[in-house]
């Protein structure tokens, strides 16, 4: 399963692979990994469609966009606001957190 905040890129990505290995090869969901529920709902439902989960590739991650204009820091860090810090810290830690919680105790359930 492929997942991703944004439909955009999530459909992007997923094109490609399905060029590559065909169609059934990958299924798709919009996921916020900063949001445990979300975390959760996605994992059950690619058990639910794929039969199991195998692997986790866990690298969901944003920067400050304010913090990365022209690929240099030309703003200071103390002009971000909280709500986009803490906006990075959700996806960027609990994000990773809360997938690997959600999908170990599954993993070790299978042969």
């Amino acid at each position: 399963s492929m997942m991703d905040i944004n439909k955009e890129w999530l459909d992007e990505s997923s094109n490609y692979m399905r060029e590559i290995a065909g169609d059934d090869c990958v299924m798709t969901q919009v996921v916020d990994v900063s949001s445990i529920e979300e975390a959760e709902r996605s994992v059950a439902q690619t058990i639910e469609e794929m039969g199991g989960i195998h692997i986790l590739i866990n690298n969901a991650g944003i920067a400050v966009r304010k913090m990365l204009i022209g690929g240099e820091t030309d703003n200071r860090f103390w002009e971000v606001s909280a709500e986009e810090w803490e906006r990075v810290v959700g996806v960027n830690s609990n994000g990773p957190f809360y997938m690997a919680r959600s999908v170990v105790p599954h993993m070790l359930e299978q042969d």
